[in-house]
């Protein structure tokens, strides 16, 4: 699952706008690699899911037509 980071909530080493791969989702947690290279967790509510993104670009999309 690709992410797509919309706020670092005060966290160093991911960068908002940036994506990042998941390799594990836990109930309120991602583990990705940040930008320094290192596997850690993070927030859920710092990320918004790429699948999420094109679903919303697709119906703004359709209610313009």
């Amino acid at each position: 699952m690709t992410v797509k980071c919309i706020k670092n909530k005060g966290y160093l080493f991911i960068t908002i706008g940036k994506t990042y791969e998941v390799s594990y989702i836990y109930p309120y947690d991602y583990r990705i690699i940040n930008d320094k290279g290192n596997e850690d967790w993070y927030s859920k509510k710092c990320f918004k899911p790429l699948s999420e993104i094109r679903n919303e670009t697709i119906n703004k999309l359709l209610e313009d037509e």
